[in-house]
């Protein structure tokens, strides 16, 4: 053997491959909360629009998709309704917005008899579309199904169009409205939460892989010279 040429000494331990299971899962359920997030965001929406009333009136200020049925004021309008709350809309120019009815919005059920009419909404609901806006000036409630008339007196206000709609208690339009605020506390929540794991799981598992390639000591190990 030359003994010119030491020999060999002992190979550097190689350093234990630490596992990208922690960061992975961190990084994963980061995800599925933001995914929560957009979720809850999108019901929130639907219930905050479900609570306006959207398409009473077009933009051009006549009954929108959302009318069962019109008259002119003053007048006579037959419509045929399931069970449930319904609302009465006066349509006028938005300058009379703060008009009115000349009288009591009276409804005649199937068999001939009254229904009866709140003609003060719990809850108070209008809409703008241009220059015409759209507020309830009566509620009654149908407990048998089939035809019913609304007779609609006099408005001070020229060209007043009424329009019957489906309505809502004032129970269920409370329970929205803190449903609502309910669901943007909760997507701020997730948000924040997801958004913070998500961060925190792609910095770990950077760090992670990093110690994977170079080793603890942060220097790729060389041979002897």
């Amino acid at each position: 053997m030359d003994a010119s040429y030491p020999p060999p000494g002992p190979l550097a331990p190689t350093p234990p491959r630490r596992s990208l299971v922690g960061p992975v899962l961190l990084t994963s359920a980061g995800a599925l909360l933001l995914v929560a997030t957009i979720v809850v965001a999108l019901l929130v929406v639907r219930t905050f629009l479900s609570l306006l009333p959207l398409n009473v009136i077009d933009g051009a200020g006549n009954p929108g998709s959302a009318a069962l049925a019109s008259t002119d004021v003053p007048g006579v309008v037959d419509v045929t309704l399931e069970p449930g709350r319904y609302d009465v809309f006066l349509v006028v120019d938005d300058a009379d917005a703060h008009t009115g009815l000349d009288a009591d919005v009276q409804v005649v059920g199937p068999d001939g008899s009254s229904v009866e009419v709140d003609d003060a909404p719990g809850v108070s609901i209008n809409a703008q579309r241009g220059d015409r806006r759209a507020f309830n000036v009566a509620a009654f409630t149908v407990t048998t199904a089939g035809e019913h008339t609304v007779v609609v007196p006099g408005s001070p206000s020229e060209g007043a169009l009424a329009v019957v709609a489906q309505g809502q208690a004032t129970s269920s339009f409370v329970a929205g409205v803190f449903g609502t605020i309910g669901g943007v506390f909760l997507a701020v929540v997730l948000g924040l939460v997801g958004l913070g794991l998500t961060v925190g799981g792609v910095v770990w598992w950077a760090l992670r892989a990093r110690t994977r390639t170079v080793g603890p000591s942060g220097v790729v190990g060389r041979g002897g010279a």
